[in-house]
């Protein structure tokens, strides 16, 4: 049996989550986000404390980075 066939369920508890990654610089914000959607269910990108802040309320988030 091929090893990716099995689902790791690390894996797929992150698959349920939401993360809210906060990142003031663009270009680390995208590069962070393209390997950050690959992992968790629902990824919410904020520029700013100021707008974390008001999507994290919004959207009550499981986590924040």
């Amino acid at each position: 049996m091929n090893p990716k066939q099995l689902n790791d369920p690390d894996e797929d508890f992150l698959r349920t989550l939401t993360l809210l990654y906060v990142e003031d610089d663009e270009e680390t914000r995208e590069a962070m986000g393209q390997i950050l959607r690959r992992r968790v269910g629902r990824l919410l990108l904020a520029c700013n404390g100021l707008e974390g802040l008001t999507m994290y309320r919004a959207e009550l988030p499981d986590f924040v980075l």
